[in-house]
């Protein structure tokens, strides 16, 4: 008797199917980075890259990050729904930003539209990159909640543009403790996100704690003058700035660093 042998097909190997980056939906469809109007308004001009570094931080940098920069990780139920939204609320605001033509002086309401703006398009603009220091469950939450995280603080400051137009950097970086006997204990991450848009630099610092607290944090002195808080609100927030200097283009490149100088530990 003889034994047939036969050759096995060799079985391919499927890979997941992306879905949407907020909600986990299909189809997914093309996204702008940054807002079709804005760079309709302001002309479609490409950046020049922005560059840093600094210890124990992992950083990536936006290479040629111009106005029409686009992803496809959004469905077309938030792309078209929650999204667009979102955009029709600040236009205006930031239209007004730019041109700066009129004083504003923000209500709570404005500075939380404002925040929810800036922390859509921080989560947008690291999708550029494959090495993400924001956690997935975070775009979950923002999708759910609609308001930017408890554990994350957002800026603004206004910048002289020179050269660069927009440009931006993500940091992450452990944030470590003393432990009672001396040594060093990791109790979570710190993500950094920051953009910069003409006049206007915004910035979302985050925490993605290993354990269940928030840290108490100071901001970095050299550029505590420059910023003003839109979440969480309560504080003063007036465009432009009436007493706080404007960021030149060596100080907006240090300010896209400015989250891996935070620490744990002092109060914000």
């Amino acid at each position: 008797m003889h034994q047939v042998m036969t050759k096995r097909s060799p079985v391919a190997k499927l890979k997941p199917k992306r879905t949407c980056i907020f909600c986990g939906g299909l189809p997914l469809t093309t996204e702008d980075v940054i807002p079709t109007w804005i760079h309709r308004q302001l002309g479609r001009r490409p950046t020049t890259t922005v560059v840093g570094s600094s210890e124990r931080t992992v950083e990536r940098i936006y290479a040629n990050l111009a106005y029409t920069t686009k992803v496809n990780a959004v469905c077309a139920r938030c792309n078209n729904g929650w999204m667009a939204t979102l955009e029709g609320a600040t236009k205006i605001l930031l239209s007004r930003m730019f041109d700066e033509k009129l004083s504003l002086q923000f209500d709570d309401e404005s500075k939380r539209t404002l925040a929810c703006w800036t922390m859509k398009t921080a989560l947008m603009l690291q999708l550029v990159h494959p090495i993400r220091a924001i956690r997935q469950d975070v775009y979950a939450d923002f999708y759910k909640t609609r308001v930017p995280p408890r554990s994350a603080v957002i800026y603004i400051a206004r910048r002289r543009m020179e050269r660069n137009p927009t440009g931006g950097n993500v940091v992450s970086t452990d944030l470590n403790v003393t432990a009672a006997d001396g040594r060093p204990e990791t109790i979570g991450t710190l993500y950094g996100v920051t953009f910069l848009i003409q006049n206007i630099a915004f910035q979302v610092v985050g925490f993605q704690m290993a354990v269940p607290s928030q840290p108490n944090i100071e901001f970095p002195q050299e550029f505590q003058p420059f910023v003003q808080r839109l979440w969480p609100t309560g504080e003063r927030v007036i465009w432009p700035p009436l007493d706080q200097p404007t960021l030149d283009e060596k100080q907006s490149i240090r300010f896209t660093l400015a989250p891996s100088g935070i620490k744990p530990g002092t109060m914000i």
